[in-house]
């Protein structure tokens, strides 16, 4: 599952390697560019890529995690993908609610990014550790198999 997938260039790389992805994202153009990449580049594999539009600001939590699980039916996600996308509710109910043996991949602004530019607001950017320590924590069940933060 490619959350915030955008234009869906991870999504497709995935599909391209054989995986079944459903690619996540508020802007109907983005997703409309991901399904034209995905007929392009993914299908060679037998990947294959399904769209779902949605806000997940705006969308309660559950009901996302619950269509994408339907889209991803009959399988339980394995992998939970964000590159550049933040939603803290989100991350939360994914630690606390993603199947045994799922992974997180995340990739995302870090506290200090704002001296090069954007994004500018709190909100949008992660703390030192914070993925690692609070949300997808050993005391929560999960284990780190790797972690980088900086340049």
């Amino acid at each position: 599952v490619d959350l915030g997938c955008g234009v869906g260039r991870d999504a497709v790389l995935l599909a391209s390697r054989g995986w079944d992805v459903v690619a996540v994202d508020s802007s109907v153009p983005a997703l409309e560019k991901c399904t034209s990449l995905a007929r392009k580049y993914a299908g060679r594999n037998g990947g294959r890529i399904q769209t779902l539009q949605v806000d997940m600001r705006k969308v309660p939590t559950e009901q996302v995690v619950e269509q994408v699980v339907k889209l991803a039916n009959p399988a339980q996600p394995r992998l939970y993908l964000g590159v550049r996308f933040l939603h803290r509710p989100l991350l939360h109910h994914l630690a606390c609610t993603a199947a045994v043996g799922c992974h997180v991949l995340w990739s995302h602004f870090m506290d200090g990014c704002q001296a090069w530019g954007h994004p500018l607001r709190e909100r949008d950017i992660l703390l030192q550790n914070e993925l690692v320590s609070s949300i997808f924590s050993a005391s929560r069940g999960w284990r780190t198999l790797f972690s980088h933060e900086g340049a």
